[in-house]
């Protein structure tokens, strides 16, 4: 990122996905809107609501304008896994492999890291799993 610059990281409030998130009243209600969304808007202008605002960076908590940029989900799913970070990127978990990384975690108390690691994906890609947020089928 250095022809870039450095990343500009949100010190307020974040997600448990580690997204910067700002609690804005839009038409009377409160709604919560991620702050690299609002970064991107200060820096470039509106755009379509149903477009993503996607790092190159890859650090959810960065609002550095230089290092966003719009993409559809698709755009945003490619990313995701050209980047090692889904259950859909480069290397794909096995139903047994799912469930041996939740018992790893949940059972055994390995951190995420180490069991991305052993699994050789990215730590998001198990914290996603154990959190709960894919694979719900495995645990049934």
């Amino acid at each position: 990122m250095s022809e870039l610059g450095p990343c500009k990281l949100w010190t307020k409030s974040l997600d448990t996905r580690g997204y910067g998130q700002i609690n804005v009243r839009r038409g009377g209600r409160r709604t919560t809107i991620r702050a690299h969304r609002i970064a991107y808007e200060k820096a470039f202008g509106s755009f379509d609501p149903s477009l993503h605002v996607l790092h190159r960076c890859d650090n959810p908590a960065c609002v550095n304008p230089n290092h966003l940029f719009l993409g559809t989900h698709a755009d945003n799913m490619r990313d995701c896994a050209l980047k090692g970070r889904s259950y859909g990127g480069p290397r794909k978990l096995t139903i047994a492999e799912a469930r041996k990384a939740w018992m790893l975690y949940w059972s055994f108390g390995m951190s995420q890291e180490k069991i991305a690691e052993f699994f050789d994906l990215h730590p998001s890609t198990i914290s996603v799993l154990v959190n709960g947020l894919t694979w719900r089928c495995a645990w049934r």
